[in-house]
């Protein structure tokens, strides 16, 4: 049995050696991405080309394939603009999928063939396409695994959803052989509904090995993953566990050589890299939110609305108090870092500077304030994000070993006190029924979608100690007669976070029954691989920018929030059950014409008589968030202890005249990221919206690029000289108006202020997910 990391294979033997060698602190959970170059060209709404735009995307199975071969970007990424005519976008796809349109890389040269989209693209109008100077289409095809025969059985559109995996931002781990890898049969309710659907198993010893490279916690038990054509959550056994389960469950012979288990529901097709790749791990979840959706349901369930204008209101009590109380600003902001959020977003910044010790007042951090003050007020008018501090966003694992009861779910989260033996409430994205029976309230994390009501009873985590290493994950009970996941919108265990909230002012007290849905029975019908390119086309167009999702779910809510039943009177049920099938038209192959003949003559039904005088809830609660203050900066004052020029007056004047030569530059490169990031946004339909991007922002890269090459750390005597530099553009940016380039050096500016508040004593960065700009030993 053997571990290959890359293209270095470990034996057993040495396991403990590799690890010592490879033992990193683990001081954050967040999955390190990196980023590959791809090219965009954007078609415009009259179907004109525009100029190829170099663009950094999350790294993936296809990006770090085709950087194996070298040279320049292979990938070409076309966007077509929403707004084009109906008729002008089936000719313009039409002559791409064909190369009537010759794509040029940034030399000038044609040399793209069409690749395929993924169903994601189809929200974004957007195309791959591949140059075949290395390698042809059919080659990086089969590589990424036997996508051919989901197409023959399925067709295009649940063919785009699979191709998905290959192009989802995902870190490398281990490559593990076939031989260490085995399938598992699916645990099955007495209806035979998939207990364990897109879960599975990982040896705890090969978990441990995971965490120590990618420097997480020793602990962290749920992997979301993808290898080839699998694709779920590996949860963490220790290893005598793994090894009786997989033998008296299973029928495998002990001792195995299996590093993992995975189950027929997480295998999507055969083939592909037996690379094990990393989408997400579990972590310790800060405080999650309420969203619109949930309040109407909630609502529908009983919970009084006096609850959430309670929460609301203290939500905006602390909000308000940012520019004049460091210490609740504090508070507030590090409950929403998330391990997920990298250190340069905005409550990331604004918390390190006020941790720090800057002063409220200064210029950039008050500009800055503001500023996440308003996207709070501006989250909460358009989804009553509403904070709930007992609750957190959970994967969903199933217990293998059969001890949690029906109703039972366990919940551990080590960093958080939380209660024990108590109902807890639960709803899952994307849905729109009202329904549950249990104890915890449990929703789907994905966009703005809602979720159906169920309740569980979180019992004592000491009930269960062989459950005891199942952490920061929710685990529900195989003793049910269907499965759990299954009851909540359909769902399953492959990845989708859970709101797991034990506030008991948020638990419903009427049950409701749960309603069996209709499967959804797929096509006899086989596709011919001939045709592909024809199905490729019809799908397109027939799918892509298709707004009858967000009518049916805009009608759903308006028809809800007309009826004193809310999400439980007739009319918005029919449209929930509508909306289920246009969330999974793409991979079912469902005409989004015949459901739309549904839809309209649904609506049509119940115009005339549906009531118009109730008081919309939701209203109300909006009525209460402020509109947000004013960001723009007119203050460039300095902070007299973050100037050194006292310090060494000739390095002082040296590094002001190099930022007079740098800063114009800057200004030109960042207004030009800006530029870029607006026309992205104007394609996505976003309204600029991070987690709707491929990858990182052009400012953020931008800014990164110089942060990088002027403040990029290096020998003690380049760090002392960068210490200088950014306390000197820090001057001369305030000096030229232009607070980003004073900021520039943020990093070296707060080690600066937190030592001058500490008597010049060395600095460590702690905090809410704080991220060190050098190891502290360094200094």
């Amino acid at each position: 049995m053997e571990l290959r990391r890359g293209y270095i294979r470990i034996a057993p033997a040495d396991h403990a050696a590799f690890i010592r060698a490879y033992h990193t602190r683990a001081s954050s959970t967040l999955l390190h991405k990196e980023h590959d170059e791809v090219l965009i060209t954007y078609f415009n709404a009259d179907g004109e080309m525009g100029e190829p735009i170099r663009k950094q995307v999350h790294s993936s199975r296809a990006t770090r394939l085709l950087t194996k071969v070298g040279g320049p970007p292979r990938l070409h990424i076309v966007k077509v603009h929403r707004k084009t005519p109906q008729w002008k976008l089936a000719e313009l796809v039409e002559n791409l999928i064909w190369t009537d349109v010759a794509l040029r890389d940034l030399d000038g040269r044609t040399q793209y063939q069409f690749l395929g989209f993924t169903d994601a693209g189809l929200k974004t109008g957007q195309l791959i396409f591949l140059k075949e100077d290395k390698l042809s289409t059919r080659d990086l095809l089969d590589a990424f695994g036997d996508l051919d025969t989901v197409y023959v059985n399925s067709g295009y559109g649940k063919y785009a959803a699979r191709l998905q995996l290959s192009f989802t931002s995902t870190v490398p781990g281990f490559e593990f052989e076939d031989s260490d890898v085995v399938e598992i049969g699916d645990l099955k309710a007495a209806d035979h509904s998939l207990h364990t659907d897109g879960c599975g198993l990982i040896r705890e010893s090969v978990a441990r090995m995971i965490c120590q490279i990618h420097g997480l916690p020793i602990d962290t038990s749920v992997f979301q993953v993808r290898r080839g054509g699998i694709k779920g959550l590996l949860v963490s056994h220790p290893d005598d566990y793994f090894e009786s389960t997989l033998s008296e469950d299973y029928g495998v012979t002990a001792p195995s050589p299996y590093l993992m288990a995975y189950r027929p529901s997480m295998l999507k097709y055969n083939g592909g890299p037996r690379m094990l790749e990393l989408h997400s791990v579990s972590s310790c979840p800060s405080s999650a939110r309420l969203n619109r959706h949930l309040i109407i349901l909630l609502l529908s369930r009983g919970i009084p609305l006096e609850v959430f204008r309670s929460m609301l209101q203290e939500q905006l009590g602390s909000i308000s108090c940012f520019a004049r109380n460091r210490d609740v600003a504090l508070r507030y902001i590090g409950g929403d870092l998330d391990a997920s959020i990298s250190p340069g977003k905005l409550g990331q910044d604004v918390f390190e500077t006020l941790y720090a010790g800057q002063e409220l007042s200064e210029p950039y951090v008050e500009s800055r304030l503001k500023t996440y003050q308003n996207a709070q007020y501006v989250s909460l008018r358009k989804k009553l994000s509403i904070r709930v501090e007992a609750s957190g966003y959970l994967y969903g694992v199933m217990d293998e070993y059969g001890l949690l009861e029906q109703g039972e779910v366990l919940i551990n989260l080590p960093e958080r006190t939380i209660p024990q033996n108590v109902d807890v409430v639960v709803a899952r994205t994307p849905s729109y029924f009202p329904a549950g029976d249990y104890t915890t309230l449990i929703f789907f994390l994905d966009s703005d979608r809602t979720l159906d009501i169920r309740v569980f009873r979180m019992v004592d985590r000491n009930k269960y100690p062989i459950l005891k290493h199942l952490t920061n994950c929710i685990v529900f009970s195989r003793n049910s007669p269907h499965s759990i996941p299954d009851t909540m919108a359909s769902g399953d265990l492959d990845g989708d976070k859970y709101f797991v909230s034990w506030d008991p002012h948020l638990v419903p007290k009427a049950s409701m029954p749960y309603e069996q849905r209709e499967p959804f029975v797929a096509s006899a019908l086989k596709w011919d691989l001939d045709d592909m390119k024809y199905e490729a086309l019809d799908t397109f167009l027939e799918y892509c920018f298709n707004p009858l999702l967000g009518m049916i779910v805009t009608e759903w809510e308006r028809a809800a929030l007309a009826t004193p039943r809310l999400a439980a009177a007739r009319y918005p049920r029919e449209l929930a059950r509508l909306a289920e099938s246009a969330l999974d038209m793409v991979k079912t192959g469902q005409s989004p014409e015949e459901l739309g003949d549904r839809f309209k003559d649904l609506k049509a039904y119940y115009a005339s008589h549906y009531p118009t005088n109730f008081s919309d809830p939701l209203t109300t609660l909006r009525s209460l968030i402020p509109e947000g203050l004013p960001c723009r900066t007119t203050r460039f004052e300095c902070d007299k202890a973050l100037l050194l020029q006292d310090d060494d007056p000739t390095q002082w004047s040296r590094q002001l005249t190099l930022g007079a030569e740098v800063i114009d530059q800057f200004n030109m490169d960042l207004k030009k990221a800006i530029d870029a990031d607006r026309l992205e946004d104007e394609y996505n339909d976003t309204g600029g919206a991070s987690e709707s991007r491929t990858g990182p922002s052009e400012a953020d890269v931008c800014k990164t690029t110089y942060v990088t090459r002027y403040f990029g750390g290096g020998s003690r005597m380049e760090r002392l000289e960068q210490e200088m530099r950014a306390s000197a553009w820090y001057f001369f940016g305030y000096t030229r108006q232009r607070q980003t380039f004073a900021w520039l050096g943020i990093r070296y500016l707060n080690k600066i202020k937190a030592e001058s508040t500490a008597g010049s004593k060395p600095c460590i960065y702690v905090g809410s997910r704080s991220h060190s700009f050098f190891p502290e030993e360094e200094w």
